[in-house]
């Protein structure tokens, strides 16, 4: 990943901490990814963040979203390797959560991404002798002096892209001071945290009333998360009641008839009053491969 020339650079952010080497690290997989990964797949992978040493990425191929997962270990090797450590264990597609688009016209053109749009004006943008001032009054104050003019440089490089993207529309996170896209409302780490949420409270509904309606659900998220009701869609209802289908199955103890009535409810959304003992015993039958014992009770 470096040259000799940035192995000493390299050598002397490390004297930095930790922290500050790592980030350094990760900026430098987003500036090889090319070199890294190889054309092949760096036409058809982006990659889009960092986060607890993920690297989410970006394929709009159907195609690509399953070979990433024969690709992966090749691809971890290569940047951990090239970093000289563990810098990532894990590679996932990003799913950006966005405002609703208008379906578009069959005689309109094909429209540019923001990034593409970005991408082709970048080279425009220049900064004023007072943005320029403003980024060096906010540098970090570093003693070396070739260390001090390479975060310089990329702190400049940093305003000007920031001054494109507001220029295109680009707007700040609704929940941090990172900028996206217009067409967004999240960034990417705060939209996997809305989501994780997102799921996490229809589990809750579901646990306090196993036997709710998608309806019933869909009305009441409305009231909890009104900012994402978009995304409460019955296959996300159902997908978030197998997994707590799956999570209490391996988990319970088959003697407990409460808690087997509870996961049969969820299982079948059946409220108490139609709860028969032919319906729990056909239910845990059903489900004998995922009870960690005692099912043969059943």
């Amino acid at each position: 990943m470096f040259s000799s020339a940035e192995q000493t650079l390299k050598s002397s952010i490390k004297t930095l901490g930790k922290d500050f080497y790592i980030k350094y690290l990760q900026h430098a997989v987003f500036f090889r990814w090319r070199e890294l990964v190889g054309e092949k797949i760096a036409d058809r992978i982006q990659p889009a963040l960092i986060d607890q040493k993920i690297l989410f990425v970006h394929i709009d191929d159907a195609t690509w979203r399953s070979e990433l997962q024969f690709q992966k270990p090749s691809i971890l090797q290569k940047i951990n390797d090239a970093a000289e450590c563990t810098l990532l264990d894990d590679i996932r597609i990003n799913n950006r959560l966005s405002l609703p688009k208008p379906p578009p016209k069959s005689d309109e053109p094909e429209q540019l991404t923001p990034e593409e749009i970005v991408s082709r004006d970048l080279p425009n943008i220049t900064l004023t002798d007072e943005e320029i001032a403003d980024v060096e009054r906010n540098s970090p104050t570093i003693q070396n002096e070739k260390l001090r003019a390479v975060m310089l440089d990329t702190s400049l490089a940093r305003a000007r892209l920031d001054k494109c993207r507001l220029k295109h529309g680009w707007h700040y996170c609704a929940r941090c001071k990172l900028l996206v896209p217009p067409n967004d409302v999240l960034c990417d780490a705060c939209q996997r945290k809305e989501v994780e949420l997102f799921r996490k409270t229809i589990g809750e509904i579901i646990k306090d009333v196993p036997w709710s309606t998608y309806a019933e659900i869909h009305a009441e998220m409305e009231n909890r998360m009104p900012h994402m009701i978009g995304w409460c869609r019955p296959e996300t209802v159902s997908s978030v009641r197998s997994s707590l289908v799956q999570n209490l199955a391996r988990t319970i103890d088959t003697r407990d008839q409460t808690q087997v009535k509870r996961l049969v409810m969820i299982y079948r959304q059946v409220p108490p009053d139609q709860l028969s003992a032919e319906a729990i015993k056909k239910t845990m039958r059903r489900l004998r491969f995922d009870l960690p014992g005692h099912a043969d009770d059943y």
